[in-house]
């Protein structure tokens, strides 16, 4: 699979998802596929007592399984209000140069999109 493909089936996977916790699922399983492994986190605009997925990130950054572990991060927004941020970690056998960064802007966009739609949605109701 290559890059235009897998925008492609992120495009597809956002556009039937349910919300982002379902997409997030999906697309995660799609990177670990294309990539080798990938771990998804959507730290939210508001903080909290502790970050979700925080030690599932330094696990997976600390593990040996790939030679190659890199940790991305792009906002997430809703409308003009920030909603957060899209942390990714992908692991592979090859050094992919820029296309991880490519692939996290890309899906930080497109969930923010989203986001502004399941925004939009609960003010409607």
């Amino acid at each position: 699979m290559k890059e235009p493909e897998v925008l492609r089936e992120i495009d597809h996977i956002v556009g039937i998802a349910d919300g982002i916790q379902s997409a997030l699922t999906q697309i995660q399983a799609l990177l670990a596929r294309y990539c080798g492994e990938a771990l998804l986190i959507i730290r939210p605009a508001e903080p909290g007592p502790v970050l979700p997925g925080t030690s599932a990130a330094f696990e997976f950054l600390e593990s040996r399984e790939f030679p190659f572990r890199g940790l991305y991060m792009a906002p997430l927004r809703a409308g003009n209000r920030n909603a957060g941020t899209l942390i990714i970690c992908i692991g592979t056998w090859g050094v992919p140069g820029d296309l991880p960064r490519r692939i996290t802007n890309y899906l930080g966009q497109r969930l923010s999109t989203l986001a502004s739609s399941s925004m939009e949605y609960a003010e409607a109701a």
